[in-house]
């Protein structure tokens, strides 16, 4: 018996020195990566954003821009902010906690978003969703070891390029950006088409009467698994806003899945921390 047990705790010894040694090299990665990232911004003097930059963008748009405060502020050069929230592979699957950190550029639009998932005592998943010079990648790892995703391909350069359309709801100086052109809908509504690199795709962004973002939806290719992708009808409504160093921004959203059989919603994410035009990393 006494053998079993040193048996087993080598085991959960070299578990634990497996995994810090995994964790640790991956950290290092996604370091270098958002150094790279942020190293573009460094020198840049962000401008003061004025009336006459918004004179041309549709009424909606304006109406967003001005209740976002953006008016008199310098545009955002780049960004870094934390979340945390619930994640769910399937509908008929668990509701997994999650913590994550991600950081944007916007003249050259990148993002890098970290995440790690508990998925029981122990046991965790972590994650890196980029999108850099036009191409996007999603790395994930069981235990930071043994990797069970690392898409790639045209696919995932339109998804992460929506995905940074998408989550300019928490930096909205950046729909002033060159790469994406803004056409009216109706009072509330607002169609944006954003061009970068070899890719072009399209989102309808919702509003309310008082100009807050609530809603966006976009045709995004999603993984049906086995390498296959369909084009699916994607949202992300937002529940709640607050002022984050003292701009209202929506803070609670979720990410759902429009398929023709059913609706998906896979996360909940809250927003718990936002921080404009400081390109460093966040620190363990």
């Amino acid at each position: 018996m006494l053998y079993v047990l040193l048996f087993l705790g080598l085991i959960i010894i070299s578990y634990f020195i497996a995994t810090t040694i995994a964790e640790s090299t991956l950290r290092s990665k996604i370091e270098a990566e958002t150094k790279e990232m942020f190293d573009k911004v460094k020198d840049v003097h962000p401008q003061i954003v004025t009336e006459s930059d918004i004179k041309n963008l549709p009424e909606p748009v304006k109406r967003w821009l001005r209740y976002s405060e953006v008016i008199g502020k310098e545009r955002v050069v780049s960004v870094r902010l934390k979340q945390k929230g619930t994640f769910r592979m399937g509908v008929d699957k668990d509701w997994i906690p999650f913590e994550a950190e991600e950081y944007y550029t916007i003249d050259e639009p990148a993002f890098l978003w970290s995440v790690k998932m508990k998925m029981a005592p122990f046991f965790y998943v972590t994650g890196r969703d980029r999108y850099f010079e036009g191409k996007g990648n999603m790395l994930v790892k069981l235990a930071s070891i043994v990797t069970v995703a690392d898409g790639k391909g045209e696919e995932i350069d339109q998804g992460t390029l929506l995905r940074f359309l998408n989550e300019i709801m928490w930096f909205p100086s950046a729909a002033l950006s060159y790469y994406i052109f803004w056409e009216e809908i109706d009072k509330n509504s607002a169609k944006a088409t954003m061009s970068y690199g070899d890719v072009t795709a399209s989102a309808i962004f919702f509003f309310d009467d008082k100009g807050a973002f609530i809603n966006m939806t976009a045709d995004r290719y999603c993984d049906m698994g086995n390498g296959k992708y369909s084009l699916e009808k994607w949202a992300t409504p937002t529940e709640e806003y607050k002022r984050i160093n003292n701009i209202p921004l929506p803070y609670k959203g979720t990410g759902m899945w429009h398929y023709k059989k059913g609706d998906f919603e896979y996360v909940k994410l809250e927003v718990t921390e936002i921080e404009y035009n400081n390109p460093e990393i966040y620190e363990d």
